[in-house]
């Protein structure tokens, strides 16, 4: 990311910090978070949706890694769709 993106700050963190909180602390960051003048007139109604699309995981404790983690699961559950190094029959 570049230092110019990584200067900007909201409540005192920058996107890499923001980014790489868990459902509950963007939750909790999100809802305490207090903007005035034109910021807080910018702002409303993208920090509704931000805090209507949080509330739900929240609020059941669900807990999904920041994009950047390691996943432990490959994507829809399952593995490659041949074994490694055996041709893909649905190419020829």
């Amino acid at each position: 990311m570049r230092p110019e993106a990584l200067g900007v700050k909201l409540a005192g963190k920058n996107i890499t910090e923001i980014t790489a909180l868990s459902i509950s602390q963007a939750y909790e960051f999100f809802g305490a978070l207090e903007l005035r003048g034109a910021e807080a007139t910018i702002a409303v109604e993208l920090l509704k949706e931000i805090r209507s699309r949080l509330k739900f995981p929240a609020r059941r404790g669900a807990e999904l890694p920041h994009p950047g983690a390691p996943r432990a699961v490959p994507l829809r559950g399952r593995g490659p769709a041949h074994p490694p190094g055996q041709p893909d029959r649905q190419r020829g």
